[in-house]
């Protein structure tokens, strides 16, 4: 009875909790219906009718970043930049599709075959079919996958090959993926070749292309740079920026909403007190490792510090920028170190570093070692091995290791890499005969046919063609530790830019009153499609957050809760909704400053000297200047002795005659009077079938250079990716 009337009691509660439960559930689904019946549903982005959906947007950028993360070159990249990166790759593929099916361009199963069965080509298609599976390539080949016809068996019957299902579907995976590829490749070239096809050259325009590259001009010229007149004898008017902007105006054409904002970026980094402290901890650190055996002790007691251990030979310590240091001798634990040259156990070293960080080195071991093997071998399966190896010699050993996925003539330090092999092999490659075939027995873990882990017996051979002599090795470990800042340093930071935003709530407050307490304000132009607030990573959510603000408002904090180096405050300055930012704004203004005002000096300048001369001698002693001389060819952007993009010099060039005095003239940076002296042609011989197919493809490269702007027409791209980008707590 007892127990019944407690789960009487409890009953309410229960019931409550399931009604909270299903009430959950329902507004959840009402939630997730609203976003389709009242929102972008699940399309990130859209452009003339082609969608993008937010699971293949995720995808794509999962692999995209994958891809990219093991190199340095994109280091750099941040994932809104990966991810913005990704909407325009997939709108461009479904509208190029779309394009495809309207021209009525496909792929045939013959070509695509071709591809991977016709002699030429497979070789090939096998070669990068395997660079897929990286070091299990090896092992794929020696179930007897030697070609693309093997390959594509071994997907459907993968007991054949011992392989498992899950296997299959890997190798299948990464056929169908080169299949979409070479599909969307070859369409793509024959796309490319119908947009060539449209822009055919006629003898006019394969003759002008011609005269344009092959005509080189000498001409004398008189440069007045216009950089030397100071800025305040220049007064710009509304009237200057007006006609500038008139003329530059498709440059602030918005295809969407934008907002100017300015914002502070306050970077966490550690501040003179936390440097202090790290100086102490350092030299603290060094006198443990000096009087301490090894570095146990010293790692304990300075827990900042991380240490990597090496082994090293004189040669390597010579070529490693940190450590050859050690070579210097001195500064040891012992006497036996003491000596200028002398290498011993207990050396400490500290090591020249960048501020901020500190490193030490310590020798604590010595022994020798070989340290370089030059050695051929192949792995083969047991059962296979006797058959293989009767016929090995070292005449035709390099050749059968080829055939079985082997390697030739690999070079392996017994010193630095001894790790990555066993312990039999390592000692065999450092006593056995050079020039004398060996074999090792070994055990390996595989998968049958059903996933299940067994073990296969596999035998190796290998021949050592080339061994160093043993040398002194060191044990030396590399200790170092990088300044960062403290708790205190970052509670200070984030404090600090609080009250900054709390006596500060509007942008005309922000920017005017950001210099006297000590932050930097910077501009940018945002959008729904910006991936980032200027150089700051992993800001969308600011982005997101102008985007909803008001004019004038300043946001809180953004960065606090985030694995960023910095975090920052954003203030809307001004919301442009119209077709084009508008010349009145100051963005506009700052932009187009630098042109006015080279223009406004310019004219000063041709103003000053116009028709003070008849002749180039004339204009070069009333501007002060000498005369020179330059080539130009019309086709080629850049002018010895004067620059790059000096497109107004190379048109006066083009059009002048020989002996006329043209200017003065406005150039980039200076006023310029030439006169052409002479031009002669290249030895090349016009010929209308070369010079079309150059101008051909001039076009063509000009046209394609952007071509999602070009399938977009005047259509707009509408981007839903701030509708799903999480709020910062």
């Amino acid at each position: 009875m007892a127990t019944l009337e407690k789960i009487r009691k409890k009953s309410v509660l229960l019931f409550i909790v399931i009604i909270g439960a299903l009430l959950a559930f329902i507004l959840g689904d009402f939630i997730n219906q609203g976003r389709n019946l009242f929102g972008p549903g699940d399309t990130v982005a859209e452009a003339k009718g082609a969608k993008v959906d937010f699971n293949s947007y995720k995808e794509r950028a999962a692999q995209m970043s994958d891809q990219l993360k093991n190199n340095p070159q994109y280091a750099n990249v941040s994932q809104e930049q990966i991810e913005a990166q990704v909407i325009n790759d997939l709108l461009l593929e479904k509208l190029f599709e779309e394009e495809y099916e309207s021209l009525g361009i496909t792929v045939t199963d013959k070509q695509i075959s071709k591809l991977f069965f016709d002699p030429q080509y497979a070789p090939s298609t096998f070669q990068y079919l395997m660079q897929q599976f990286g070091q299990m390539a090896t092992q794929l080949m020696q179930t007897g996958i030697v070609d693309t016809r093997s390959y594509a068996d071994a997907m459907k019957n993968p007991g054949k090959y011992q392989l498992n299902e899950e296997f299959a579907a890997a190798l299948t995976n990464v056929w169908q993926t080169l299949e979409k590829n070479a599909d969307d490749q070859l369409k793509q070239q024959a796309y490319s070749q119908v947009i060539g096809g449209l822009f055919t050259a006629n003898q006019v325009d394969a003759k002008a292309l011609y005269n344009d590259r092959n005509t080189t001009t000498n001409f004398a010229y008189v440069r007045k740079d216009f950089s030397a007149i100071p800025e305040k004898d220049i007064k710009i008017t509304d009237e200057d920026y007006q006609k500038v902007y008139d003329e530059r105006k498709g440059a602030f054409k918005i295809d969407e909403e934008a907002r100017v904002v300015k914002y502070i970026v306050a970077n966490i980094e550690p501040s003179p007190a936390d440097h202090e402290a790290a100086a102490k901890d350092a030299a603290a650190f060094e006198q443990d490792l000096l009087a301490n055996e090894g570095t146990a002790e010293a790692l304990k007691n300075h827990k900042n510090f991380k240490a990597n251990i090496g082994k090293y030979t004189r040669a390597k310590l010579a070529g490693n920028s940190a450590l050859r240091v050690l070579l210097a001798g001195g500064n040891a634990a012992n006497d036996s170190a003491a000596a200028p040259g002398a290498i011993g156990v207990g050396m400490v070293k500290a090591i020249p570093s960048m501020p901020g960080t500190y490193k030490f080195a310590k020798v604590t071991g010595q022994d020798t070692g070989i340290d370089n093997v030059k050695f051929s071998g192949m792995q083969v399966p047991a059962t296979a091995a006797d058959t293989i190896f009767n016929k090995l010699t070292l005449a035709n050993f390099d050749s059968i290791a080829g055939m079985y996925g082997g390697f030739a003539a690999q070079e392996l330090s017994l010193v630095e890499n001894a790790a990555g092999i066993s312990a039999n092999l390592a000692e065999r490659l450092a006593n056995n005969e050079i020039g004398q075939i060996f074999y090792l027995t070994d055990t390996i873990q595989n998968q049958d046919k059903d996933g299940k882990t067994v073990k296969e017996a596999v035998k190796s051979a290998f021949v050592i063609t080339e061994r160093s002599m043993p040398e002194a090795v060191y044990d030396v470990s590399l200790m170092d530790y990088t300044v960062i800042p403290s708790t205190a340093t970052v509670r200070d930071i984030n404090s600090k830019l609080h009250a900054f935003v709390a006596n500060n709530g509007n942008a005309k407050a922000f920017t005017e009153n950001a210099k006297k307490n000590g932050y930097t304000v910077q501009q940018a132009v945002v959008s729904p499609s910006t991936p980032s607030i200027g150089n700051a990573r992993n800001s969308r959510v600011a982005v997101k957050w102008a985007m909803n603000a008001d004019k004038g408002a300043v946001s809180g904090v953004f960065g606090e809760k985030s694995n960023n180096n910095y975090i920052m405050v954003v203030a809307v300055e001004d919301i442009f909704d119209g077709e084009y930012i508008p010349v009145t704004s100051e963005l506009v203004k700052e932009q187009l400053k630098p042109i006015v005002m080279a223009n406004k000096k310019a004219e000063k300048v041709i103003n000053q000297y116009k028709g003070k001369a008849k002749d180039i001698n004339g204009y070069a002693s009333a501007m002060g200047e000498t005369v020179a001389t330059s080539d130009a060819t019309f086709g080629d952007n850049n002018i010895p002795a004067i620059g790059f993009n000096e497109l107004v010099v190379l048109g006066k060039v083009a059009g002048a005659k020989p002996g006329a005095v043209v200017g003065p003239f406005q150039g980039n940076n200076a006023v310029y009077v030439i006169k052409v002296n002479n031009a002669k042609t290249a030895g090349r011989p016009y010929d209308f079938k070369e010079d079309s197919a150059n101008f051909n493809q001039m076009i063509s490269s000009a046209i394609m250079s952007n071509p999602l702007k070009l399938l977009l027409g005047d259509e707009k791209v509408e981007n839903n990716i701030l509708q799903f980008t999480a709020d910062e707590e």
